[in-house]
């Protein structure tokens, strides 16, 4: 499936500490982390390359989700023609190389992702 919509293995909270969050990108094979809270409204996104810059600066596995995430991600808007959507996938994966891109609604609430991955077996099958 192309749109993924169990999010359990991309999603934290912003208090999550270092510790745990490198433990779920491991586990999702993307490469990602969503910051979420409660509400689960996207605050931000951290990728593997995030996690090497926090350490460089001095962060530790204690360091929490909120102080190392990128708040400058690519997402799109949820709506019923999902052919647009895929087509907006691609020119976000093909312009910004993104292993994962969320998809919300206007409050920024998350709904699903669409992966790296997932888009290239969907293209390739």
């Amino acid at each position: 499936m192309l749109i993924e919509k169990d999010l359990s293995k991309y999603i934290i909270l912003s208090h999550t500490p270092i510790s745990v969050l490198v433990e779920k990108i491991v586990e999702n094979k993307d490469r990602t982390v969503l910051v979420v809270n409660e509400a689960k409204i996207l605050l931000g996104v951290i990728t593997e390359g995030d996690l090497i810059r926090a350490y460089v600066r001095g962060n530790t596995l204690h360091t929490i989700a909120v102080d190392i995430m990128t708040t400058n991600y690519k997402s799109i808007l949820d709506y019923p023609n999902r052919k647009e959507q895929e087509a907006q996938a691609r020119e976000i994966f093909k312009e910004y190389a993104v292993p994962l891109i969320p998809i919300i609604d206007v409050n920024k609430k998350l709904l699903s992702v669409i992966s790296l991955r997932n888009y290239i077996r969907h293209i390739i099958l």
